[in-house]
């Protein structure tokens, strides 16, 4: 291929150099039998052949609320069960009296029972009676089922009881 030469003016000022290389493109285009279409054909043709467009209506492209979607990716995960028990975790010192919260700290889940780790054996005795009402409050704020059980342990004794 030759180089190209930017044409002069009678004036002595050099042309447009992009618009005669896109030029000489198209000539060579032209010599090897490609075809010229206008812009407004390329536009008309590329929407003629785009079915997915969209109404007026709810569409399956439109933009999902964040809950919504981390609802369904907890779903498809099957990340529920980890999240009820991190929402156990945390209401924990919303339900629990703060006297006991102080000492028995919720640790973990086991299914749907509760392991609370407590200072000491004494304080384990504090929370019994409070551990039927604790799995109600519990139930009305998660749903039944998330929590049927409290097992303490104690820092001291390192059993569950």
């Amino acid at each position: 291929m030759t180089p190209v030469k930017p044409e002069v003016t009678v004036a002595g000022e050099l042309t447009d150099a992009p618009k005669m290389l896109l030029s000489r493109m198209r000539a060579v285009a032209e010599k090897n039998g490609a075809k010229r279409t206008s812009s407004a054909k390329r536009t008309r043709r590329k929407t003629a052949s785009f079915s997915g467009m969209s109404g007026a209506g709810a569409d399956a492209r439109d933009p999902k609320l964040l809950g919504a979607v981390f609802d369904q990716l907890a779903d498809n995960k099957d990340w529920e069960p980890k999240l009820m028990a991190g929402r156990v975790l945390a209401h924990w010192t919303d339900i629990v009296p703060a006297v006991l919260a102080d000492s028995c700290r919720a640790e973990s889940m086991d299914g749907t029972a509760l392991i609370v780790r407590c200072d000491s054996p004494a304080w384990a005795n504090q929370l019994k009676p409070y551990e039927v009402k604790i799995i109600e409050l519990m139930a009305s704020r998660l749903g039944t089922e998330v929590v049927t059980e409290i097992r303490t342990v104690s820092v001291q004794s390192r059993r569950v009881r």
